[in-house]
């Protein structure tokens, strides 16, 4: 995989790229891992309607919820993002998105929730771990 060129064509707005690119930074395949950097390419395809980047954005906020201070911030962005991937037919953001765990923050459901994402996606649990420490920064 050529890092040059997905940054390259990230960069000029490719939303598989910048997909791609948050993918690389979330394994830190060919760039240092990096959870936030992961989320800003995220955000990126997200906002240029990508279901998958919608998707993954909207669970590591909800994630970033349990962690950080500002939760309600982080958590009307994730249920933003959830609520697309939604309307775009993907079945994890309706399986993991029940809306009134969402709109009631009830923090049992969102680990619950959690859970769940964790044994449908990518992410090993040295993943997670390396995401908490991050994000606690």
């Amino acid at each position: 995989m050529d890092t040059d060129l997905i940054r390259q064509t990230a960069q000029q707005g490719d939303s598989l790229s910048q997909y791609i690119l948050g993918n690389m930074y979330v394994k830190g395949v060919g760039v240092p891992k990096d959870f936030s950097k992961a989320m800003d390419w995220f955000r990126e395809a997200a906002i240029q309607n990508h279901a998958g980047a919608q998707l993954k954005l909207g669970m590591f906020l909800l994630v970033k919820c349990m962690v950080a201070k500002e939760h309600d911030d982080f958590l009307e962005e994730a249920q933003k993002w959830l609520y697309r991937a939604e309307g775009q037919g993907m079945p994890e953001a309706v399986n993991l998105k029940p809306k009134y765990v969402l709109e009631r923050g009830d923090w049992q459901d969102l680990m619950r929730m959690i859970e769940e994402y964790s044994r449908v996606s990518t992410l090993k649990d040295n993943d997670w771990v390396d995401f908490f420490k991050q994000m606690k920064k």
